[in-house]
């Protein structure tokens, strides 16, 4: 073929190289692996890696982006930033969903921070919008016709029905009080 060399075990192409089957087309390696290279250089990976289904960046710091066509806009959905270990940022929502639908104890998200130590003792950190009135996190109940919680930017704390506490005890900081004047009456300890 004029544009095409086979020398060996590679075929080079002078021009874009096409393949076009009239149906599925199968890649088959038996190592498990398939490399991605530009001129040379491996810069992607995939791989059977025990069964698991493995992408992987092989330049290092190199981010894994994934890009789609919203109403024939391109949107960068989720860029996983290798530079800082695999941390995920979305373009926008994360929807979360039951994994079997079945009444029981599992969480539908949870979050552990590796180092929340007695000297290190962070957690989960929400970021509220651009005023201090702005929502920071929003607790509905599931016909989400009830606000459960609220707390907003500027450190206000709405509870939409009973505070319980299991252990321990209620904190106010000194020259500050609790306001108990929608139950009729109005207290403040110090």
């Amino acid at each position: 073929v004029d544009e095409m060399t086979l020398d060996a075990d590679t075929l080079t192409a002078t021009d874009t190289f096409t393949i076009d089957a009239a149906t599925a087309i199968t890649l088959d390696s038996d190592s498990g692996v398939i490399d991605f290279d530009d001129n040379g250089v491996n810069i992607g990976r995939i791989e059977n890696s025990s069964s698991d289904f493995k992408f992987e960046s092989r330049v290092q710091d190199k981010d894994i982006v994934f890009v789609g066509n919203d109403g024939g806009v391109g949107v960068t959905a989720l860029t996983l930033d290798m530079s800082e270990a695999g941390t995920a940022t979305f373009n926008r929502k994360i929807i979360v969903s039951a994994a079997d639908g079945v009444a029981d104890n599992d969480f539908v998200a949870e979050f552990t921070n590796l180092e929340a130590t007695d000297s290190r003792s962070y957690g989960v950190s929400i970021k509220a919008g651009s005023t201090g009135t702005d929502i920071a996190l929003n607790v509905i109940n599931r016909a989400a016709d009830t606000v459960l919680m609220r707390l907003h930017g500027n450190g206000a704390t709405t509870i939409g029905n009973t505070l319980t506490l299991a252990d321990g005890n209620l904190v106010v900081a000194s020259g500050h009080g609790i306001d108990f004047s929608a139950g009729g009456t109005s207290g403040a300890e110090n």
